[in-house]
């Protein structure tokens, strides 16, 4: 991993040689993305993006003052440093403040693939002609993107720590359309070969023809079949919950539930920045290493996250932020799930999540691109988008069966199986 500026220790190494502060600490994030874009069955775009930057937090007896910016060269990295000294001096001292770690020891595993770094518009652009052709040739509409990234952190201290790591993404995301219905598909992963456009394209294409004409049903409570996306996007907002602070300082949907059952002996839910699926950085807050956590255990919330201060205060282990979120899912194929089912509905994912009410984890949303009548085990045909009042965590005690997990994850990095859920509410219909 190189900059323009040097490479990022080299960066980090001269911010901290500027600083006049009782500490410093220098913080480098990196994106290089290539993505071909493409609309109506047609390349609209092939872009290349970079984006580079370095924080620096200075403390200063007691205070402390940060700032960012992109320009990595000598003098604008002076410049950030003696940003943030002057907002620390005028700061008001933090009394929650912790001195800054010394050295730390860190996983070796790597979540890079060559091929991805090396990925060139017309190896995106092969992928993308291979799908809108499939499209165009069932009399449907396509538009999505083939995007290949590389993500880097590095992070110093004054006190010792040195941090630096690169990972791989690479994502094929497409829509199917018809005057009536839609079908949507992803494929993502650390290497170029789990990216693979023609059979991402052939179940945006199926969902798309089979949810033709669809049909109207009433708002309640139906069994339903999450397909992974739908999950991801559903349960990462339990994520944000398992902050233990805040549970126990009464201001989450999770105040009191430690060693609760929270939900049934199927559900496993845990965080790890080296899961091979969807790996993640595995430096935390303040540069200490990220391990693996075990939030939920058969059911049972076994550990909330801590930060350094909280877990100082409570005397239980640190854990930081969730860096992603791992479900831990079954053998079973989305069809298997759909057989089990007497009547009931086939999820292909939401969309427009929001908080109704954060302390009852209560959220609303829509389905979107795909969204199917199941009746005697059979996905019969399509249905209207329903609008729903669901909380993730009342859901939790409802999840009667697990399919094989999948990368996914708007929000996060996450690995997510097909759930099967009793008695999930949709309160209304949408307009299309």
């Amino acid at each position: 991993m190189s900059t323009s500026g040097g490479a990022p220790m080299d960066l980090l190494e001269r911010a901290l040689a500027c600083s006049t502060a009782d500490e410093v600490e220098a913080a480098f994030s990196e994106t290089r993305e290539g993505a071909t874009r493409f609309a109506n069955n047609a390349i609209t775009q092939n872009v290349s993006r970079r984006t580079a930057s370095i924080t620096v937090r200075s403390i200063i007896r007691g205070r402390v003052g940060a700032a960012s910016g992109t320009d990595l060269t000598p003098e604008g990295i002076a410049e950030i440093v003696a940003r943030s000294e002057a907002l620390a001096r005028v700061s008001e001292p933090d009394p929650e403040l912790l001195p800054l770690p010394g050295p730390q020891s860190y996983a070796a595993e790597t979540h890079w693939d060559p091929a991805v770094e090396a990925a060139t518009p017309g190896i995106r652009s092969d992928g993308v002609r291979e799908a809108t052709r499939l499209a165009a040739a069932d009399g449907l509409k396509s538009a999505g993107s083939f995007t290949t990234s590389t993500l880097g952190a590095a992070t110093a201290n004054s006190s010792g720590l040195r941090f630096e790591q690169q990972i791989t993404q690479c994502q094929f995301v497409m829509t199917a359309m018809s005057d009536d219905s839609s079908g949507w598909s992803q494929s993502v992963g650390v290497t170029l070969a789990e990216a693979d456009p023609t059979a991402c394209a052939r179940r945006a294409i199926d969902k798309a023809l089979l949810s033709r004409e669809p049909q109207t049903i009433p708002p309640g409570n139906y069994t339903l079949v999450l397909e992974p996306a739908a999950v991801g996007d559903f349960f990462v907002f339990l994520s944000y919950a398992l902050d233990a602070r805040a549970a126990d300082e009464g201001r989450s949907a999770l105040s009191g539930l430690r060693e609760s059952v929270v939900g049934t002996p199927l559900i496993n839910l845990y965080s790890d920045p080296d899961h091979p699926v969807a790996p993640a950085f595995r430096c935390g807050e303040d540069g200490l290493p990220l391990g693996r956590s075990h939030w939920i255990r058969d059911g049972r919330l076994e550990e909330m996250s801590r930060g350094r201060f909280w877990a100082g205060k409570t005397g239980l282990p640190f854990t930081g932020k969730p860096a992603n979120l791992v479900l831990a899912g079954g053998q079973s194929e989305i069809q298997d799930l759909v057989r089990t089912v007497e009547r009931g509905i086939l999820v292909t994912r939401f969309w427009y999540i929001r908080f109704v009410d954060p302390m009852k984890l209560l959220l609303t949303g829509m389905t979107r691109d795909g969204l199917f009548w199941i009746e005697n085990g059979e996905v019969k045909h399509g249905l209207r988008n329903m609008r729903f009042n669901e909380s993730p965590l009342r859901c939790l005690s409802r999840v009667t069966a697990l399919g094989e997990s999948r990368r996914t994850g708007r929000y996060l990095p996450c690995s997510m199986p097909a759930l099967r859920v009793e008695e999930f509410q949709f309160s209304s219909g949408t307009a299309f």
